[in-house]
């Protein structure tokens, strides 16, 4: 899992960053220095749900683009069928 750095002058603001962003699902980590201090970020969302999130509202576009009335279903964290409503 990558990481994203950020150099802050004081660590108020990087507590209040860190707050906030963990507030929006990452996980920010502030690592104090002697002249700086810095917050380490990663995402909190473990990568199988991310996939699943990430089709699932590319999924639900597409059907609404293509103007399709199917429903998906998941079968498993990892399969899905496409049904019509009522089946």
């Amino acid at each position: 899992m990558s990481n994203i750095h950020v150099d802050l002058e004081s660590v108020r603001a990087a507590d209040e960053l860190a707050d906030y962003l963990c507030s929006h699902g990452l996980i920010a980590r502030v690592v104090e220095g002697e002249d700086h201090c810095e917050l380490e970020v990663t995402d909190a969302t473990d990568p199988d749900e991310r996939l699943r999130q990430t089709f699932e509202d590319a999924l639900r576009a597409w059907l609404s683009t293509a103007g399709l009335p199917l429903v998906p279903v998941a079968r498993s964290a990892h399969s899905y069928v496409l049904r019509f409503p009522g089946d």
